[in-house]
């Protein structure tokens, strides 16, 4: 039975629903740190790289017929708009989705879908049957199953220590490189303050659809890497349970409490003090960026063990 359990990302759920359904012990979050810039998880060319491989010869539905017949659900990109169970009045205006395919019935014309993350103000999740004989080739980019040798990888040869540990390296990695380097132009920290104007200048011109199409971005490249954070540090280690409650705390407390006030002001046109806004953006970037660092320093030696361990030499021959 395949599981459509809601995501964060559009593509890290379907990828996590589909390894769960070849009992892996990977998480969401193993995905986003392995495959993902910090504050940057649109950009997921690596997922693919690393777990897919792409239809290259078939049509769509060629591929799937084939791939499904075999047990193998197959993740298409389609444009969202087609798909009769999504709304795009607000949130993600994207062109591109991602769906799991995991049934097919020719004769009726209709696949058996499974969406993990509906791009809406509020995501949640679809499964059932869908028509497709209106579907063209221009709606659907690409399809892909879950490349054989990768998976054998998660299910036998690695075990959940070593997991952990080579997540832990990524998480810290992927956490420096934002601080110091950022998307190569601006550091991290100059990243979220060019956020913070975008929604400065929106909000000072009474921009509310603007506002609101920049929350889904808020949602997926700020409070989602903090949320993945906090689950990777989820246990019983005394340096992790510090952190975690930390990491939770600015999750809470800062991003999601100021997110719930510019989505009342996007949709209700709740009246907002522009100057208000700004400080409370410049609180939650310094609480941040010392955040981070602070993850850093800690994890380091942590991260750094990861290195010795044989089986990392493997791994990162399926990431590169």
């Amino acid at each position: 039975e395949f599981e459509t359990k809601q995501g964060d990302n559009c593509v890290l759920g379907k990828l996590y629903n589909t390894l769960k359904y070849y009992h892996t012990d990977i998480e969401e979050y193993h995905l986003f740190f392995w495959c993902s810039a910090f504050q940057g998880d649109r950009k997921l060319n690596q997922v693919f790289h690393m777990f897919y491989d792409m239809n290259s010869e078939e049509s769509w539905i060629d591929y799937a017929e084939k791939k499904i017949g075999e047990g193998k659900p197959v993740l298409i990109n389609i444009d969202p708009k087609i798909l009769s169970y999504i709304h795009l009045s607000v949130g993600d205006t994207s062109r591109k989705h991602f769906v799991n395919l995991i049934g097919i019935d020719k004769e009726k014309a209709q696949v058996l879908v499974s969406d993990s993350y509906i791009p809406t103000f509020k995501p949640s999740v679809h499964k059932g049957w869908v028509k497709y004989e209106n579907w063209s080739a221009d709606d659907i980019e690409n399809s892909w199953a879950i490349n054989e040798e990768v998976l054998s990888f998660f299910q036998n040869e690695i075990t959940a220590k070593e997991l952990r540990l080579i997540t832990i390296y990524w998480a810290v990695k992927r956490v420096e490189d934002f601080l110091e380097k950022g998307n190569g132009i601006l550091t991290g920290e100059e990243i979220l303050k060019k956020r913070k104007m975008t929604f400065v200048d929106c909000i000072s011109a009474n921009r509310y659809d603007e506002v609101f199409t920049h929350l889904a971005g808020m949602r997926i490249n700020i409070m989602n890497p903090l949320k993945y954070l906090a689950e990777l540090l989820g246990t019983d280690e005394a340096d992790c349970r510090e952190f975690e409650g930390r990491v939770g705390e600015l999750f809470k407390d800062g991003w999601e409490k100021l997110n719930a006030r510019l989505v009342k002001y996007a949709l209700a046109h709740k009246k907002l003090d522009v100057e208000g806004v700004y400080q409370e953006f410049d609180r939650l970037i310094d609480w941040e960026i010392n955040l981070l660092k602070d993850f850093a320093a800690v994890f380091r030696e942590k991260a750094a063990l990861a290195e010795s361990v044989p089986i990392m030499k493997r791994f990162e021959s399926f990431l590169f």
